[in-house]
Parts: structure tokens; sequence; C-alpha cells
């Protein structure tokens, strides 16, 4: 098999374990048949859709950095600064910026503007 094929059937057969690992083990507590099927139905899925084309696959920092923001504010009591930056491995400071941000982003989607132009 030639290498670019290879590849290609390195994704799909490792998009198939990691589904049903995920599944197994980590969400649903699926049997392994039931988790093994949904993985194959899967990357069947990824084939038909993305087949033959080039697909750019992003590392996600930004998704990643948007999901534990998310997860800062959610955890936000009002005085936890501190413990937030110690559980979520950043400064004290971003966490400021981070509820700030967010609650204005709030605020914004709840009140709208005195000069929103209709």
């Amino acid at each position: 098999m030639s290498e670019p094929k290879q590849k290609v059937a390195n994704f799909l057969t490792d998009l198939i374990i990691y589904t049903s690992t995920l599944l197994r083990v980590d969400v649903a507590g699926l049997e392994q048949a039931k988790a093994e099927e949904i993985g194959r139905k899967l990357a069947d899925v990824v084939r038909q859709n993305y087949g033959g084309a080039n697909v750019y696959v992003p590392k996600g920092t930004s998704l990643d950095a948007e999901l534990r923001n998310n997860a800062i504010f959610q955890d936000f009591r009002g005085n936890n600064h501190a413990e937030l930056a110690r559980k979520y491995g950043c400064t004290e400071q971003h966490v400021y910026n981070v509820i700030r941000v967010i609650t204005e982003a709030i605020r914004k989607s709840k009140q709208g503007s005195l000069f929103d132009e209709h």
C-alpha cells in the first residue's frame, strides 16, 4: 500500500478505535461490539462526506482556550480568582479578564446599546 493510502487507512482505523474507546470508557459505558459499530459508522460518514478531499484538521487551540474560559466562568463564585487560576493553570489576571469579557458579552446580548441603528 502506498504511503498516502496507508495514512488514510491509519486515520480511519484510529477514528474507529478512538470513538469506540470513548464510548466504552469515557462516555456511555457501551459494550465493545456496539461501540466499535458506532466507530465504524462514524468512519464511514467521514469517508463518504470527505473522501478524496484535502481536509485540514486544526489543532483547536482557540477552541480549547474558549472551553477553558467558559469553564472558568461557570466555576466563578465571586471571590475565587486565585483558586480558579490554580485549577486552570493560568494567572489571576487572566481569570479577572475572562470574567470581565464574558460578563460584558452577556450584558450586551441581553441589554443592547442606546446607539444601535435599526
